[in-house]
């Protein structure tokens, strides 16, 4: 495994998941491209947003999950769940945050992750 070499790496994450109304999203699965020298974390939030726009966030829930890459562990899972329905009069979003001594090491190919949601059995 390639250790951070204190130059950027791109670390591409997924960009778009689906969730089951009332129920869980599929498995987001995160990769670090290079092994951090201490720690590097990940973990989903809501999108922030001010009102009177819409909730871009709307009926999706994010667990306080953190993931932590380090030498030892390159990779790991995140998951979100939704509500009855998503938001109808904005695209429905959550966010990616990097965190961890190592952070700056890396930059990601996208913040966001585009939800879609769909009726259980569908």
């Amino acid at each position: 495994m390639v250790l951070v070499d204190g130059t950027a790496n791109t670390w591409t994450v997924p960009t778009a998941a689906s969730c089951t109304f009332g129920g869980n999203s599929i498995p987001i699965v995160l990769t670090v491209p290079a092994a951090p020298y201490t720690d590097v974390t990940m973990k989903l939030v809501v999108k922030t947003y001010t009102s009177p726009a819409a909730n871009p966030s709307e009926n999706i829930t994010v667990p306080t999950t953190t993931l932590t890459f380090n030498t030892a562990k390159s990779y790991g899972t995140l998951s979100f769940s939704c509500g009855a329905s998503l938001s109808t009069t904005t695209t429905p979003l959550i966010s990616y945050t990097k965190a961890g001594t190592d952070s700056a090491a890396y930059t990601l190919s996208g913040a966001d992750i585009t939800v879609t949601g769909a009726a259980k059995g569908t």
